[in-house]
């Protein structure tokens, strides 16, 4: 049995938003990324994106945690991008984005 790529685990608890990522983002999966801003999220002003289970991530990946950011900061909600194992970590720096990472 093949494991997914990446999971996503989701914990609304109003005001707070929580998104666990466990895995690897590539191309093939960013779709999944993209369905979150489908969420009902009108009692959510805070989202906190724990990246501490992200085992890989291209750049694709990367621009597609990056363009959720962007998505939810448009709609006035806090983002926080926590956790992030040392490869993810440089992969954004390389992306000029590592300043958007917490510790």
């Amino acid at each position: 049995m093949d494991l997914p790529l990446l999971t996503v685990l989701v914990e609304i608890d109003p005001p707070a938003l929580l998104v666990r990522l466990q895995g690897e983002i590539d191309l093939s999966c960013v779709d999944l990324l993209d369905s979150i801003t489908g969420l009902s999220l009108e009692e959510v002003d805070r989202v906190m994106l724990d990246l501490s289970g992200l085992v890989f991530t291209d750049s694709a990946g990367a621009d597609a945690l990056l363009r959720l950011r962007e998505d939810l900061l448009a709609t006035g909600r806090i983002v926080m991008l926590v956790g992030p194992r040392r490869i993810v970590r440089t992969v954004f720096e390389l992306l000029g984005a590592g300043h958007l990472l917490a510790a």
